[in-house]
């Protein structure tokens, strides 16, 4: 993927002011930045995914030292293989927020990518990944789930 993590986000920024800023520079296909549940706030980071990895390259050139509101934006390229956990035997009841709730204590989450009693959950470093693998063995919904570093 062609990912970049923004942090040190103001409340204040939106999708589509990152979408304007980013567009300035290379094509953009799509920004995210997670929310939070409750608040339905995002949570001060996010990401740019670009057309290529020369786009991505060329952004945190260009980028860097950036402020929105008066905070200076935070860019790394996205590694997602480093970062990956695989979790087999979930549940068919769990999803997402559920997956956020008990693997967002060890770190920054990327990405959760759910499939049919699987998921992919990608971290921002190896070490909340490194963390995170404690999760193996323990019980989500009733299911004893398997937690692997992603190959």
């Amino acid at each position: 993927m062609n990912t970049i993590y923004i942090g040190n986000l103001h409340q204040s920024v939106t999708p589509s002011l990152i979408q304007e800023l980013f567009t300035q520079v290379a094509p953009v296909k799509s920004v995210h930045l997670p929310k939070d549940r409750v608040l339905q706030q995002h949570m001060g980071y996010g990401f740019v995914e670009l057309n290529s990895a020369k786009d991505v390259d060329y952004c945190l050139k260009v980028l860097p030292g950036v402020k929105l509101f008066d905070q200076t934006m935070k860019l790394n390229k996205v590694n997602h293989e480093e970062h990956s956990l695989f979790v087999r035997n979930l549940d068919s009841l769990v999803d997402r927020s559920a997956l956020q709730q008990v693997f967002a204590k060890f770190g920054e989450l990327v990405d959760i990518k759910m499939g049919k009693g699987n998921a992919t959950v990608i971290f921002r470093d190896s070490t909340s990944m490194q963390k995170a693998l404690e999760v193996n063995g323990t019980m989500i919904m009733n299911c004893k789930v398997i937690v692997e570093r992603k190959r």
